[in-house]
């Protein structure tokens, strides 16, 4: 029987193969079974795509996808990774950040008893050389719940950065596409296009 892809996180990869190993150690050890690692390695021009490639080599059953494809950025590297993920849930690493073991498990479990099309954790601001936490932020609203009919204006009080939250497949596959990408604050403009399609949201204090 095949097994039931839970979340599907999108690792968009350019230029981190400083990085890289420690990201996907992350990843490929979530304590969530039916995890899919979608890599987007965008024309990097390092040691990326190799990386990848021994990490999918290494780990045969821990549903690793390599999507390599010329430089077009961040933007529309994760728009390919939507249309691959074949996940209940999406979620978004940036490659030279690495998440909790249990991060897929923690957010797939809380938007699952919630009924949230997005769900959002806290997160740390480490030094990348000793890993003391400068800062835990976005980790004081847990249990609660922003309905976008009745309070909208809640959503002003979250982060605009893509990857500590865990979406609904359908609110991303359904999102309108921009033929002519942001610039600059893409990931803001991501978000708040994934607030059009969003009825509710939730939270939890893990970081």
């Amino acid at each position: 029987m095949e097994e039931k892809i839970k979340v599907s996180i999108i690792v968009p990869v350019y230029k981190v193969e400083k990085y890289l190993n420690r990201s996907m150690d992350s990843l490929v050890n979530q304590t969530l079974d039916g995890v899919e690692i979608i890599c987007i390695n965008d024309g990097s021009p390092d040691n990326c795509l190799n990386i990848l490639k021994e990490y999918k080599e290494k780990y045969p059953n821990k549903n690793i996808v390599i999507i390599d494809k010329q430089n077009e950025g961040t933007w529309k590297g994760r728009l390919d990774g939507i249309a691959k993920a074949t996940g209940e849930y999406i979620g978004f690493v940036d490659s030279d950040d690495y998440v909790a073991l249990d991060y897929a498990e923690k957010l797939y479990n809380a938007a699952k008893s919630s009924n949230a099309d997005i769900t959002v954790c806290g997160f740390k601001r480490v030094n990348s050389e000793t890993g003391n936490a400068y800062s835990t932020e976005m980790n004081q609203f847990a249990g609660k719940i922003i309905d976008m009919d009745k309070n909208p204006e809640d959503i002003l009080s979250i982060n605009t950065a893509l990857w500590n939250k865990l979406y609904k497949a359908e609110v991303l596959k359904n999102m309108h596409n921009l033929p002519n990408p942001p610039r600059i604050f893409d990931d803001m403009m991501f978000l708040l296009m994934a607030y059009l399609n969003t009825n509710k949201i939730s939270f939890i204090s893990d970081s």
